[in-house]
């Protein structure tokens, strides 16, 4: 399985770097009201930990971090070396500012020749050992469902892997999914950012219609992969509306083509209301109506159930103002990309 590492250190320890292709930067720059540097100049002053301060830096931090890889995904490389980050706060005319400066070095790695082939047979490092080790006994408390310690959080981050991911989704967090309404930690989604586009979309949505609080992650990692959307709206409406807001870092014609059929399935989706005679209110004379798929009734004239919002579709105002985003979205990208 492929893999991409962001390491501080300018070389990969056990591992061969066959190829220095640059210097990348990114430059992250996220503004901060007044009321939060107000709590948060508070809070440090009363010894605490400022939260409003901590959570914009983890943003940035992580933003950097795509970026970073995104450069250099585009340069062909799958590493980045000597990976530094410098955090400043910029303020004047009661305005302040977080900057975040993130410099790393991309190159090639041999991150799949972990075992090597000698004179005498088959070797192994001792590093490689240490890392299948402890990744064993990662997957073994996420089976089990026993909490993770930092150490174990660190050591997941420092070799990331789409087999955690595999046991988060299956086994770890359906144990925290009393409301449905799961937020996934920072390390779920740091690891994320530290794992290929193209390994982690599968696994996410593969796991998606089963536990629907993936799609924060979707969105918040931008994982939006037009073509695993165009397979939920086949089976679920709903599924494929609450990602379609999510993003991925860069489109091309392929991907809009898809999106245009997305576009094209929602405007196609069938008549589920019932349409048949009846009277509105008591003293009403019977007339052609719609029910809607919550028992409201209409009349035809209406372009949706003035009681709840819903259409004949059964998509809501907040469904429609979704679907009508994405078209935006779909058209400026298709602008852009012709050159038009």
């Amino acid at each position: 399985m492929k893999r991409f590492l962001v390491t501080t250190t300018p070389l990969l320890d056990g591992i061969k770097i066959q190829e220095y292709l640059g210097v990348v930067n990114a430059n992250i720059v996220i503004g901060a009201n007044v009321i939060s540097d107000f709590a948060a100049s508070l809070t440090d002053f009363f010894g605490g930990t400022s939260d409003s301060y901590q959570k914009r830096m983890n943003e940035m931090y992580e933003s950097a971090i795509k970026e970073l890889k995104r450069k250099t995904m585009l340069m062909g490389g799958n590493a980045i070396v000597s990976f530094n980050v410098d955090f400043d706060e910029l303020s004047g005319k009661g305005k302040s500012m977080f900057m975040l400066s993130a410099t790393g070095t991309a190159c090639v790695a041999n991150l799949n020749e972990d075992i090597k082939l000698s004179d005498n047979g088959s070797i192994i490092s001792a590093d490689n050992v240490k890392r299948v080790v402890e990744k064993n006994k990662i997957l073994k408390k996420l089976s089990s469902h026993e909490a993770l310690t930092a150490s174990d959080c660190n050591q997941m981050l420092a070799n990331p892997s789409c087999d955690y991911l595999e046991y988060i989704f299956q086994y770890y967090y359906p144990i925290f999914r009393k409301d449905g309404n799961l937020n996934y930690s920072e390390e779920t989604k740091q690891l994320v950012s530290l794992l290929q586009e193209q390994e982690v979309v599968p696994i996410v949505y593969k796991y998606y219609p089963q536990n629907k609080a993936i799609a924060k992650l979707i969105i918040g990692c931008s994982l939006f992969d037009p073509k695993s959307v165009l397979d939920l709206l086949s089976k679920d409406k709903d599924l494929a509306i609450d990602v379609l807001a999510a993003d991925k870092p860069y489109y091309n014609m392929e991907d809009v083509a898809i999106m245009e059929q997305i576009i094209k399935g929602f405007e196609e989706l069938p008549d589920i209301a019932t349409h048949t005679k009846g009277k509105l209110g008591l003293f009403g004379k019977e007339t052609d109506i719609i029910i809607c798929p919550y028992g409201h009734k209409y009349l035809p004239e209406n372009n949706c159930c003035p009681t709840c919002g819903t259409d004949v579709r059964g998509l809501t105002i907040d469904d429609r103002e979704i679907v009508e985003n994405f078209k935006t979205k779909v058209q400026v990208i298709k602008k852009e990309l012709s050159g038009n």
